[in-house]
């Protein structure tokens, strides 16, 4: 069985539907049912409860040979609740491995962040030190050591994806891109902020979804970079917006005068180990955004 956690986030809700449709016995941990069957109306109910309350091997009589952990702690990124985060991405992580079966585990996948690696300058490859900057980014990289620590101890592969800035349907709307297809759809300014030229790596959700489904496959052990094959600057991202809505919006240059530095994430080892690269540009990732019926009916 494969057990899938978070499945009513916004990557696991497209993580967990996938997965359903591609394999038998796929169960989801989640903390609320009652929000599993809003996301999946008619759906087999999941499994109920919180990850710092799941006791030793509580979930071992389910079988589980695949975990795919998406649950964390991610909003609002900018907190300075460190003990918040830690007690989810850390100390939950931590349960929910004490609470399977090693025995019966084959292999398990985890979703990390590039923000582990802090400011971002350069090729950016998966043995760039890490240096997190802020609560989220220190969590998720504990979250990943008590994984390592798991793999070591146990001899079960452990996949750590670390995903760049995903977008798509679903998508929480705190963060620009989904705040520039709103404003667009509204017909506001699309005002660009903060240091000129900020690069980010926006990958469409269907490319991490697929990146999820070949690490299942491939059962490779160590960290992966999940992200798309170019960088956009929040100019570019604007004015792609504007193009595909076909906006009235304008695309207002507030940007600092202190140029970003330039960087590049380098998802190479992914395409070597896992047979995973991205297929979708931002373009492409944008109209099916906008074409989904989640975005729709938003």
């Amino acid at each position: 069985m494969i057990l899938v956690t978070g499945a009513t986030g916004f990557l696991g809700r497209h993580v967990f539907a996938e997965a359903h449709t591609r394999r038998r016995g796929v169960q989801a941990l989640v903390r609320s049912a009652e929000r599993f069957k809003r996301v999946f109306p008619g759906g087999a109910a999941p499994i109920v409860g919180e990850l710092r309350a799941l006791r030793p091997r509580e979930l071992a009589a389910h079988g589980v040979e695949a975990l795919v952990h998406l649950a964390a702690e991610v909003w609002p990124v900018e907190r300075a609740d460190e003990a918040a985060f830690l007690a989810t991405n850390r100390d939950g992580s931590r349960a929910l491995l004490d609470a399977l079966d090693p025995a019966s585990l084959k292999h398990v996948i985890l979703a990390s962040t590039v923000a582990v690696y802090g400011a971002l300058e350069g090729e950016v490859a998966e043995d760039a030190p890490a240096r997190p900057v802020g609560a989220y980014a220190a969590s998720k990289l504990e979250q990943e050591k008590v994984f390592t620590e798991f793999a070591a101890r146990h001899s079960v592969p452990v996949s750590v994806l670390r995903f760049s800035s995903i977008f798509g349907p679903a998508q929480s709307p705190s963060t620009v891109l989904p705040t520039f297809l709103q404003q667009a759809r509204r017909g506001e300014d699309l005002v660009v902020r903060g240091p000129r030229g900020r690069l980010q790596n926006f990958l469409y959700v269907r490319d991490a979804v697929d990146a999820c489904m070949a690490a299942l496959g491939a059962r490779a052990s160590g960290a992966f970079h999940v992200g798309a094959a170019a960088e956009t600057t929040t100019r570019e991202l604007a004015d792609a917006i504007v193009r595909v809505t076909r906006s009235r919006s304008r695309v207002v240059d507030a940007q600092d005068a202190e140029p970003a530095p330039r960087w590049h994430l380098v998802v190479s080892k992914a395409g070597r180990d896992l047979g995973w690269s991205p297929r979708y540009d931002l373009v492409n990732g944008l109209i099916g955004t906008i074409e989904s019926k989640l975005w729709r009916h938003a």
